[in-house]
């Protein structure tokens, strides 16, 4: 009974072990994809291709850290969806 449980007891920690390494592996990639970055596909392609080699790594990182985020469009506040439009509010004075 004791090799069996100590079998199982490795197994599982060899799984979360190469579960935190593929994680920690892609971190350029969820960082980047997190951040809404542009580039989320050349980061992804870059750290999976590149990324063993540890300069493609840290690359990938960087990359994933500056771009800008994507401006997503918002719904207008409430306020300005009372507001008049533009072409109202100057056609209403003297």
């Amino acid at each position: 009974m004791d090799a069996h449980w100590k079998l199982t007891v490795e197994t599982f920690y060899a799984i979360w072990i190469v579960v935190m390494s593929a994680m920690f592996y892609m971190l350029p990639a969820m960082v980047a994809h997190s951040r809404k970055a542009e580039d989320v596909r050349t980061v992804f392609y870059l750290n999976l291709f590149l990324g063993w080699t540890v300069i493609g790594w840290w690359v990938a990182l960087v990359i994933a850290a500056m771009k800008p985020r994507r401006q997503e469009a918002r719904p207008p506040s409430l306020v300005e969806s009372v507001r008049p439009p533009e072409s109202m509010a100057r056609s209403a004075g003297p």
